[in-house]
């Protein structure tokens, strides 16, 4: 029921640099409000209540979850500072090099959707130069920091998919503004588009209902190429620009993975490579030249920084190093957290130090730095709790990768090369990744990072007809494993959760 004008009341957001003003009901949740109010808090968990991450300040009633607090009366929140994330542009240096298409006029734009973190690669088609790039935080993360709780909010909401859409195209509209303003051209000379992304991504950019990857058996509405016109998907570009959405392989195994893995030379060795790029679902891809199998799993949200006490995402200010107790931040920047890069140090040096146990117990919680030397009000520490979400994460990680060579009947040392892909991938310290038992000790010096190799893949979609061909031959050689079918995922999963 609609209130009328004098039930109205009004909650002022000061986020330290200006205050809005939003007009809101009775009984209303403050994180709505928020959202609306164009201030939204980091909420991974969607606004559910069980990330604990949504903390505001309420004029005369002090702390509260955003999430969990219903506004009855006008009332001042002082909401915490946005920090900026630092986002993986870089593309994979080690990328194969294909025929390119003939030079034609116009420019194209590659683009790279993550869950976390969007990225776009301006290019002109004449001569395949990179004339710019930008990137941005996915304006989706305030519905949820995963692609389970954007699903959630797909079904739980009667215009979500409508909702979630329309911010993504407008974030990409104004990024593709601000590119091309730049660089003194009209967006509408852009008429040529490649988008990768993980297969839910891919459902929400094409306002597609993405349900049904929720569900066992986890079948998408597509995985083929899509091929649409930039009028369809609310692009402000050329309006029949083509917009081509790479495939991809299976729910959680989608078109960045398989773009990613057409960069590398994976299909022309005799020898075995691995694959991986770790998140919330961590992707697996196992291969040579002859066959290609690949599996998802579950590593939840820990390196992320959403079930971690005081985890963060890769912004600055976020420990990202720890060694010896001495730690470095992105940004160099006052400490506001810690983000997967640094939890994998401190875990790994906690085990060295015995202060924690082969089984994962720690007495108590273990303080990195003193309130006074940070940007928050409050210690940065490792909980107890904490240790048990690192394992759980790295479990599923590891199991996954034994369960891909057991299937595939391949011993470790047959291993030439594992391939490490995404932001975080590129970032962690790899003997902190095999000290926790993340990565496989057998392959410690076969480690290669390679950056961002799915946007590196949109662009080279964009810029070669053989790329794409290249792309459809891996995917007709891969065999996709669903892991939640096989006791022996399970089997391995207890036994990794260990720290030996």
């Amino acid at each position: 029921m609609t209130s009328s004008p004098e039930h109205y009341i009004t909650v002022s957001l000061n986020d330290g640099f200006s205050v809005v003003h939003v007009r809101a009901q009775p009984g209303e949740r403050l994180f709505d409000v928020l959202r609306r109010g164009g201030k939204p808090v980091h909420a991974p968990c969607g606004g559910k209540g069980t990330c604990k991450k949504c903390l505001v300040t309420i004029d005369g009633i002090g702390e509260a979850l955003a999430c969990q607090f219903v506004v009855q009366h006008d009332v001042l929140v002082h909401v915490p500072i946005s920090h900026r994330f630092a986002i993986m542009e870089a593309q994979n240096l080690h990328a194969r090099q294909f025929v390119k298409n003939p030079p034609s006029e116009g420019f194209g734009l590659a683009i790279d959707i993550g869950t976390t973190t969007v990225v776009l690669f301006l290019e002109e088609l004449s001569t395949f130069q990179v004339i710019d790039v930008l990137s941005f935080i996915n304006p989706q993360t305030t519905y949820g920091g995963d692609v389970i709780s954007r699903i959630a909010f797909c079904i739980e909401q009667p215009n979500g998919l409508v909702t979630l859409q329309h911010i993504l195209s407008e974030a990409i509209n104004q990024t593709t503004e601000s590119l091309c303003r730049k660089n003194h051209i009209s967006p509408q000379r852009i008429d040529s588009m490649t988008v990768v992304g993980n297969t839910v991504m891919l459902h929400l950019f094409c306002r597609v209902d993405p349900r049904s990857i929720a569900y066992a058996p986890y079948t998408p509405v597509f995985v083929d190429e899509q091929r649409k016109r930039a009028r369809q998907l609310n692009l402000d570009v050329s309006p029949d620009a083509l917009v081509t959405i790479l495939p991809s392989i299976a729910g959680y195994v989608g078109a960045d993975i398989l773009a990613g893995v057409a960069t590398t030379d994976l299909l022309d060795r005799d020898g075995f490579t691995l694959y991986i790029d770790i998140g919330t679902n961590g992707e697996i891809v196992l291969g040579n030249k002859d066959r290609i199998y690949c599996c998802a799993t579950a590593a939840g949200p820990a390196f992320e920084g959403a079930t971690i006490e005081c985890g963060i995402g890769a912004v600055e200010g976020a420990i990202s190093e720890y060694i010896e107790g001495e730690i470095t931040t992105i940004g160099a920047a006052a400490p506001v957290g810690i983000c997967g890069s640094g939890l994998i140090d401190i875990v790994a040096e906690l085990l060295n130090k015995k202060l924690i146990d082969a089984g994962g117990r720690m007495e108590n919680e273990f303080t990195i730095v003193k309130q006074k030397e940070c940007a928050v009000n409050h210690d940065i520490v490792l909980t107890p709790k904490d240790i048990r979400e690192v394992q759980l994460a790295k479990a599923a990680i590891y199991a996954g990768i034994r369960t891909l060579l057991k299937h595939a009947d391949v011993s470790i040392d047959q291993i030439e090369r594992l391939y490490l892909a995404g932001g975080f991938g590129s970032t962690i310290r790899t003997s902190s990744a095999i000290r926790i038992g993340l990565l496989p000790q057998e392959l410690s010096n076969r480690i290669f990072p390679i950056g961002n190799s799915a946007a590196t893949g949109a662009r080279l979609a964009l810029e070669s007809h053989a790329f794409r061909a290249e792309i459809d031959k891996v995917r007709a050689t891969a065999d996709y494993i669903e892991l939640s079918m096989r006791p022996d995922f399970n089997a391995f999963y207890i036994s990794a959760m260990g720290f030996e």
